[in-house]
C-alpha cells in the first residue's frame, strides 16, 4: 500500500529489449491500495522491443485500488524493432490491468511510436482483468483527465485503440 506520498519532478527513462512497465509509483502492482498521492511534473520514457511492454502515469500494470491522486506526467513510448508485433499500452492512471479509481486528477502528455498494437487511454490503456480468468475489471468514479495522447503506427496489418478514457477494454 501507497499512501500520501508526493513525488515532484521524477525522470524515468528506461531503455530495454524485455517485457517492461514503467511508471512514477509502481511498474507492478498486484491488489494494490494506492491513495492521497500527488505526482506533479513528471517524465516517464520508455523505448522497448519487446512483445509487451507500456507506461502509467501512476502504475504500470496489475490491479486494486486508487483513490484521491494527482498526476501531471508526460509518457513517452518507443517501439525499436519492427519485426516485432508487440503490444504497447499507455495510460494517464495505468498501462495495462485493471483497477477501481475514485477522485484523480490526470493530466497527460502521452507519444508513442509503435509498430505493433497500440492500447493508450486517457486513465487506462487497456482495462484487461487480470490474473487470467478474473472476473474482475475495476470501476472508474468522479475523475476529470485533461491533456493529449499521440501516436504514430508504423504497419499496415495491426490495430491502434486510443480515446480519453480506455484504450481498449
Amino acid at each position: 500500500d501507497v499512501s500520501g506520498l508526493n513525488i515532484k519532478g521524477a525522470r524515468i527513462e528506461v531503455a530495454t529489449n524485455n517485457h517492461c512497465f514503467a511508471a512514477p509509483i509502481a511498474g507492478l502492482c498486484n491488489n494494490s491500495n494506492i491513495s492521497d498521492c500527488i505526482i506533479s511534473n513528471s517524465y516517464v520514457s520508455l523505448t522497448d522491443s519487446a512483445k509487451m511492454w507500456g507506461t502509467g502515469g501512476i502504475a504500470g500494470f496489475g490491479n486494486g485500488n486508487l483513490d484521491n491522486v494527482s498526476t501531471d506526467v508526460t509518457l513517452v513510448c518507443i517501439d525499436t524493432d519492427k519485426q516485432v508485433k508487440d503490444e504497447q499500452f499507455m495510460g494517464g492512471v495505468i498501462a495495462d490491468g485493471y483497477m477501481t479509481i475514485s477522485n484523480c486528477n490526470i493530466n497527460i502528455a502521452g507519444y508513442d511510436s509503435d509498430h505493433g498494437y497500440v492500447h493508450d487511454g486517457g486513465i487506462i490503456g487497456m482495462n484487461m482483468p487480470y490474473p487470467k480468468g478474473s472476473q474482475e475489471s475495476g470501476n472508474i468514479r468522479n475523475c476529470t483527465v485533461n491533456g493529449f495522447i499521440t501516436f504514430f503506427e508504423d504497419n499496415t496489418d495491426r490495430r491502434a485503440y486510443c480515446s480519453a478514457i480506455y484504450g481498449e477494454m
